[in-house]
């Protein structure tokens, strides 16, 4: 915003200054009502302003505000959810990684960075949640190794994988046993002797 001289506001006051203080002496109530009208309809445009903001807020995309609730709430509590739930994270996330594809697939190119930029997001969240349940399932592995009445409640939906880990430990190859944990837990086998063995 452009600075006024002070010189010429000094001006317009000694000018108009005396005009406005006439008017306003003989006009007072006038002046009054038309300040209580203005400032009445400055209320009014307030509100309609706030209305138009929150009703915008509603209309915010699925998707988007799947994504917020990711950012805020999900990807904090990882920790404290089980197999089950961090699988259907990857499902959904992927059906969305797949719908922007559709999008940018159908849409102009200049919105393909856009999309670019959006799928990089989705896809950094899910490298995370992946990340997650590698970390997960080899703890859960390990516990049950060192301890055969341990009960894994992470592991509730997935059984199948318990099972299939003490059948390999009940059959007593070593090699069997480390291959499955490197295929499950990407780790290698060394990292896995070292872990599960102390070698």
């Amino acid at each position: 915003m452009a600075k006024i001289p002070i010189k010429l506001l000094a001006n317009g006051i000694k000018e108009h200054g005396p005009k406005v203080i006439k008017f306003t002496k003989e006009n007072g109530k006038d002046v009054m009502k038309t300040v209580a009208v203005i400032g009445s309809s400055m209320g009014t445009i307030n509100k309609i302003t706030q209305k138009r903001k929150e009703k915008n807020l509603n209309k915010v995309h699925y998707r988007k505000a799947k994504f917020n609730e990711y950012k805020t709430a999900i990807l904090k509590d990882l920790d404290t959810k089980k197999r089950h739930e961090l699988f259907h994270y990857t499902l959904e996330i992927k059906q969305f990684i797949n719908q922007i594809n559709n999008e940018e697939t159908n849409t102009l190119a200049i919105k393909k960075s856009l999309h670019a930029r959006r799928e990089k997001n989705w896809i950094a969240i899910l490298t995370q949640i992946q990340d997650k349940i590698t970390i997960k399932d080899y703890e859960e592995y390990l516990k049950i190794y060192h301890s055969e009445n341990y009960h894994s409640e992470y592991f509730l939906g997935f059984e199948g994988h318990v099972e299939e880990f003490k059948i390999l430990l009940s059959n007593e190859k070593s090699e069997r046993v480390y291959a499955y944990l490197a295929e499950q837990t990407n780790k290698s086998v060394r990292e896995i002797k070292r872990d599960f063995i102390g070698l």
